[in-house]
């Protein structure tokens, strides 16, 4: 059963974004297999809890409170508390089943192989569909730069990151998803070279490696770019390969620059972040105690339009930053909640690092950097309220956890035994 939680979780990422019921959709059914799997290890194994779970529990209590203050019937409430508790009960029923599933060093290893594996399938698929112009139903394949960006007249790729478009969407932003993904699943995968015990496997690493690279440069997402540069810097710095690492992101800003599309969206494209976060604080200082609930946030915008004229233009969408509207949805706490679970998160698994040894160091801080890049893009494209990215990314957090605690169970066992004798 192992074998089936190890498949359907990094292969989640491949149905598209439709919608079944509520807030639930297609890409979710894989996610919730999975954890349905993991129960029976749940049960055996009962994994430890860790200060995370006081994050989510935070989360998922403000969602209730948000959804009971703003819901006009039990049908929106069932929505509203779906979306934000929901959510954040689902992320915690992965990270234990994950462990309870993956539960020592071999099983963890194969999963980093497995969301390595499934980012590779996900990257050729982008340099395929780059490569002759392929364009998929829903989105899939290639999908057209929006009208407002210096790149209109240009496409970019989404991979299987497409799917239907919501309330109050005229374009497709599912690319800036796909960057995200990828930007969790390269540091890891870089990693794997720790453990690569040949010149093929090596060359797999590599190969692996430079082909989510260039899909992830073909998403054209500078947030991504600028929080994977982060997390290979911060790569080389745990691992002590900091010429290595900055050799690597020297090269990839001259490559940004060399190509003219790239250029063109560094230099040449503005952003409307400091309009949509000014948004998300205006709607916050409006509803600072329960917000205004998940899913809501703007049908807000649409309905009170002086919130969204701010004085660095109009916010037409998202907070795009999933920390301010975390605040937006549940109130001043929900945000101090989103920023406590993302700390815990880093020092939980920066420890799992300082404690393991080996080559298992080298892939925890692979995984962890992965989650710092994460971390990073999500304050600029609201990734943690993407259950197809953040799923991902909580799952590779889980296995830092499911590494280390094998090794200092391991050691402990070790410790047992050599008193006794």
């Amino acid at each position: 059963m192992s074998w089936l939680f190890l498949v359907l979780v990094p292969c989640a990422v491949f149905p598209p974004f439709v919608g079944i019921v509520g807030p639930l959709s297609l890409d979710d059914v894989l996610p919730l297999l999975a954890v349905l799997v993991a129960a029976k290890f749940v049960v055996k194994r009962q994994p430890e809890p860790d200060p995370t779970w006081i994050g989510f529990a935070l989360l998922a209590l403000l969602g209730v409170v948000s959804a009971s203050v703003n819901a006009s019937s039990l049908s929106e409430w069932a929505r509203l508390a779906g979306r934000s508790s929901g959510r954040a009960a689902f992320y915690l029923a992965l990270i234990v089943g994950t462990r309870a599933a993956l539960y020592d060093g071999v099983w963890a290893r194969r999963g980093l192989v497995a969301l390595a594996a499934a980012a590779t399938v996900e990257a050729s698929f982008c340099v395929f569909a780059y490569a002759f112009d392929f364009r998929g139903p829903l989105g899939f394949g290639l999908s057209d730069v929006p009208d407002w960006s210096v790149l209109k007249g240009h496409a970019r790729v989404q991979g299987t990151f497409g799917g239907e478009l919501n309330a109050f969407e005229s374009a497709s932003v599912s690319a800036n998803f796909l960057a995200g993904y990828l930007v969790i699943a390269i540091p890891p995968t870089v990693a794997l070279l720790a453990i690569a015990s040949s010149w093929t496997r090596r060359a797999l690493v590599v190969g692996s490696s430079a082909l989510m690279t260039a899909a992830l440069y073909l998403t054209y997402t500078r947030a991504a770019l600028g929080a994977v540069a982060v997390a290979v810097l911060l790569l080389g710095y745990l691992t002590g390969r900091r010429r290595a690492a900055i050799s690597a992101v020297v090269l990839g800003v001259t490559l940004a620059l060399a190509l003219p599309t790239m250029r063109a969206k560094v230099l040449g494209e503005g952003h409307d972040r400091f309009a949509l976060w000014s948004a998300a604080v205006a709607v916050t200082a409006q509803h600072p105690f329960a917000g205004v609930g998940d899913g809501n946030y703007l049908t807000t915008l649409d309905r009170e339009p002086g919130l969204a004229h701010t004085e660095y233009g109009v916010a037409r969408t998202t907070a795009h930053n999933s920390i301010l509207l975390s605040a937006a949805h549940h109130g001043v706490l929900g945000g101090v909640a989103a920023l406590l679970l993302d700390v815990m998160a880093v020092l939980v698994g920066f420890l799992a690092y300082r404690r393991a040894q080996g080559g298992s160091r080298v892939l925890i801080a692979g995984l962890l950097c992965g989650f710092v890049g994460f971390l990073i893009q999500d304050q600029s494209n609201d990734l943690s309220h993407v259950p197809k990215v953040a799923t991902q990314a909580w799952f590779a957090w889980a296995l830092i956890s499911s590494m280390s605690r094998h090794r200092a169970e391991r050691a402990q066992e070790a410790r047992s035994v050599t008193i006794a004798s």
